[in-house]
Order: structure tokens, then C-alpha cells, then sequence
């Protein structure tokens, strides 16, 4: 299955909505196939910084389920305009239980605060402050999977 990622603009509303439409719509059906890119199980989060709590506060908009691990492998941020502001980086996995309310999350205002966001399938990627995070939506079957 090919990988279709895309940049979206939090500066463009109507282009952000579209993409963060496209986004929730293809985490129900795409997720089950990204799950076998997963890597080394999750372990439970521990804010390491400020980025770290910002990102965290961010993601419990939609889950209370959040772990640090070490997929997806083949999810980099790879925006060679991006990555030069980043001194580390740090993955996380997180439990969606209800999809619409990520879709909801994906075209507030509040997406706005983690700049600009790439997505490919269930992965986001981006840069708050000096760390590179990406974030991986799994739906309870998957999840469990990866953290089991």
C-alpha cells in the first residue's frame, strides 16, 4: 500500500480542514495496516521537558492513553526544512478510542498550537520547540497489539 503523506497548513483554514478531513477519514481504515510497522513495545510516558508536557497536554484532547515507544520505523519527519530546528526526537503511541473525536481535534484551532503538522496514514509528525515528535493513532485493536 503505497504511503500518501501530507503537509498541512495551519495557516490555510479551509486547506487545513480538507486535509485534516482526509486525515480522520483515513486513520479508520489505515491504521490496521500501519500496525505492522510497529517496532519495540510501548512504555509508559514521562514528561522529560517542556516540549514534552506541552505535546503530552496536547494529545489528552482526544486520549488519556499515551505512551512513549520507539515506532514506526518507517514514519520519519523528513522535511529537510523542519529538522534542522530539532536536537532530539520523540515518538509517541496513543489509544484512540473515539476516532470522531480525533477528527474533531485534527481541524480545531487547537492543531494550530503544534505548528505544522505532516500526517501519513496514522502517524503525525512535527516540531514543537527543539524536539521532532511523531505521534502514532491506533485504533483498541491495534493498540493492544503493539503495547501487549
Amino acid at each position: 500500500m503505497p504511503s500518501s503523506d501530507m503537509k498541512i497548513e495551519t495557516g490555510l483554514p479551509r486547506r487545513r480542514f480538507l486535509a485534516s478531513s482526509a486525515l480522520a477519514a483515513c486513520a479508520l481504515f489505515v491504521s490496521r495496516a500501519y500496525g505492522k510497522s510497529r517496532s519495540t513495545p510501548p512504555g509508559p510516558t514521562a514528561a522529560i521537558n517542556e516540549d514534552d508536557q506541552a505535546v503530552l497536554a496536547e494529545l489528552a484532547a482526544y486520549s488519556s492513553a499515551v505512551y512513549a515507544w520507539n515506532g514506526p520505523a518507517n514514519f520519519p519527519l523528513h522535511q529537510t526544512t523542519v529538522v534542522p530546528e530539532a536536537t532530539r526526537s520523540t515518538k509517541f503511541l496513543v489509544l484512540v478510542k473515539d476516532f470522531e473525536q480525533l477528527a474533531l481535534y485534527l481541524i480545531s484551532e487547537r492543531l494550530e498550537r503544534l505548528g505544522v503538522v505532516y500526517a501519513g496514514g496514522a502517524n503525525l509528525a512535527f516540531v514543537v520547540g527543539t524536539t521532532a515528535y511523531t505521534v502514532t493513532n491506533y485504533g483498541s485493536a491495534d493498540f493492544e497489539r503493539a503495547t501487549g
